[in-house]
């Protein structure tokens, strides 16, 4: 395959349902690749089990559980464009139970592995050792992004499935005997900030990161077992996104057969998230 005229030619021939995006080869050699993140609810489920029992089944998801997922996009975002100057950054739905991030920026495609594992590192809250480093700016700043989405989706809903997951936190000599369902985050948490952090901060697959030989799903690749189409996300809207409403292929097939164009619904949704790369 010597152009992209070969390729388009070859893409057309095979019609694959499924491609993997690498990095650039030079002589066998990875010589650059954009720099990517790999989210996913399965690193979530030690918490995840507190607010539902998608755990349980695979692939899974619900509106509680997708709060980790909205948590850590916000969170991973914030962080590249704030703190390292990216811009170019597309997310995608995995077309299962996670996203990606893709960061196009130029200096980020000839990023070394060590510099991507700093990078994951720098926004690893699992790695934190001490109080001390729990009290740095980024931790601060990101437990105040996140602490509405986590009273908002959360907070109640871990008192009523898991109660004692939230002792760490709080002050239980406050707390009247067996009445869980009555905490009041202003008059019982001790400890908000490391409490939202253990819950939301990002949970990041650093193998897909740091490796720059790494195969990571095409957008609008289709996924093999749900079906449903690796789509692009709307830039900041991540709050109202439902990846149980990304069409299927089948869906998108079958509403070719029908005359009105108002009745081609996972159609047009699919075409708006196109029209939206156009920001990107």
């Amino acid at each position: 395959m010597s152009s992209v005229y070969d390729w388009k030619r070859d893409v057309q021939r095979l019609l694959p349902m499924r491609l993997e995006i690498g990095g650039l080869l030079s002589d066998d050699k990875t010589v650059g690749r954009e720099l990517i993140f790999d989210l996913d609810l399965n690193s979530y489920d030690d918490v995840r089990r507190d607010v539902c029992d998608c755990h349980q089944g695979e692939g899974r998801i619900c509106h509680y559980c997708w709060t980790f997922m909205i948590a850590g996009m916000t969170a991973v975002d914030t962080i590249l464009r704030d703190d390292f100057g990216f811009q170019r950054i597309l997310w995608t739905y995995s077309g299962r139970r996670g996203v990606h991030a893709w960061v196009m920026d130029e200096r980020a495609f000839g990023l070394s592995s060590v510099a991507r594992q700093a990078i994951v590192q720098y926004m690893s809250f699992s790695s934190l050792k001490n109080n001390k480093e729990i009290d740095h700016p980024v931790w601060k700043r990101m437990s105040r992004q996140l602490k509405n989405l986590f009273k908002t989706r959360l907070f109640r809903r871990i008192q009523e499935r898991s109660p004692q997951s939230l002792v760490p936190f709080i002050d239980t000599n406050t707390l009247p005997k067996d009445r869980w369902v009555w905490l009041r985050w202003k008059r019982h948490v001790v400890d908000s900030l490391r409490l939202i952090l253990t819950y939301l901060a990002p949970r990041i697959d650093s193998p897909v990161t740091t490796g720059t030989s790494h195969l990571l799903k095409c957008p609008f690749s289709i996924h093999p077992s749900t079906g449903r189409i690796c789509f692009p996300l709307p830039p900041k809207q991540w709050n109202v996104f439902q990846p149980w409403t990304v069409p299927t292929l089948w869906q998108l097939w079958d509403e070719q057969n029908r005359t009105r164009a108002a009745d081609r619904i996972a159609t047009r949704r699919f075409i708006y998230a196109i029209s939206t790369l156009v920001s990107i």
